[in-house]
């Protein structure tokens, strides 16, 4: 991804190319990274709201089972 620091002999033209390449990879390679985060966090947030709706389903259960006793 990253050049050699060797590379002396390279036209300024032409690394400055080769840097805006590498600073592109990296902008995107930060995006996939950022909407993946996003994505995990709305997962997570399903994830939760399925827990809570099912804790108050069991509670309602619990209840019922007593009153019908």
């Amino acid at each position: 991804m990253f050049a050699d620091d060797d590379d002396d002999d390279i036209d300024p033209l032409t690394r400055a190319a080769q840097l805006r390449a590498e600073a592109r990879e990296t902008r995107e390679a930060l995006e996939r990274l950022a909407r993946s985060a996003k994505d995990a966090e709305e997962r997570k947030r399903r994830v939760d709201a399925r827990a809570r709706v099912a804790e108050k389903m069991m509670a309602l259960k619990a209840i019922d089972d007593v009153t019908q006793n």
